[in-house]
């Protein structure tokens, strides 16, 4: 409506649309091992909106977080069955429609199977650190790894702060497949020699590395340290020629 100086009044009507803003996302990701937690914050200029939120975990599998209408934020974890690259997309839907997403690329390492000094029965194997040969470990295959995927060159072993170090026994030659454990897929077998850094006091022995495609791997299997343990030139289990200590080669 407009009036004039004169007492003049005109008036017209003219129609408007408001369009609806969609949410505006904030999220973080982090991983340990296998878990993935999802954690996320967004805004939304509808003050009188409500949201629901779905993430889409990349691995088929899907959950509707439980939004926080108070404070526009919301929490989601998961546990992936096997290692592999992952991406995850968060959608928030307002209740009028509008929608954001945001994607995130997550790598869970392969936690493996292995077995050091294969043929030794239930006993736990022994590692004398002290002599110059090399330290035989399986890698198996299982329904949801394919232990031919590994590249040997990457692969380290020995005590577990010493490979998360960077450090560690590697490989003496390319390895072998071989099915160790018959169950019908083949396994990788390697001979790994150098500084593992076992010593008296460790229990466990770990091999990491990655696959073809660069995914980690990750594996460890009880050990018995023999001899006095202490002084690592090598990280190796016997002077044999290459052999697991029997003279066997599996």
């Amino acid at each position: 409506t407009a009036t004039d100086d004169d007492g003049g009044v005109n008036s017209a009507t003219i129609s408007l649309t408001v369009e609806n803003v969609p949410p505006s996302i904030d999220s973080t990701i982090s991983t340990e091992g296998e878990q993935v937690q999802l954690d996320a914050t967004f805004t939304d200029p509808g003050s009188r909106d409500t949201h629901v939120a779905k993430v889409n975990w990349g691995d088929g599998s899907q959950t509707n977080p439980e939004v926080n209408q108070a404070n526009n934020s919301l929490s989601a974890s998961h546990s992936y069955r096997q290692g592999g690259v992952y991406s995850v997309t968060l959608k928030v839907t307002d209740s009028d429609g509008g929608a954001a997403e945001v994607n995130h690329t997550v790598t869970i390492p392969h936690t493996v199977e292995m077995d050091v000094k294969p043929g030794n029965g239930d006993q736990t194997d022994p590692i004398n650190p002290d002599d110059k040969g090399v330290v035989t470990v399986v890698i198996e295959s299982a329904d949801e790894f394919n232990a031919s995927s590994v590249d040997i060159s990457t692969l380290r072993f020995g005590a577990q702060e010493t490979v998360d170090a960077g450090g560690g026994a590697t490989p003496a030659h390319g390895g072998h497949l071989k099915d160790i454990d018959d169950d019908g897929d083949l396994d990788l077998v390697v001979h790994f020699r150098g500084d593992s850094g076992l010593n008296s006091s460790d229990e466990q022995a770990e091999v990491v590395g990655e696959t073809d495609n660069g995914v980690p791997l990750i594996g460890s299997d009880a050990v018995r340290i023999v001899g006095d343990g202490d002084n690592n030139n090598d990280g190796s289990e016997n002077g044999n020629n290459g052999d697991n200590g029997n003279g066997n080669n599996p």
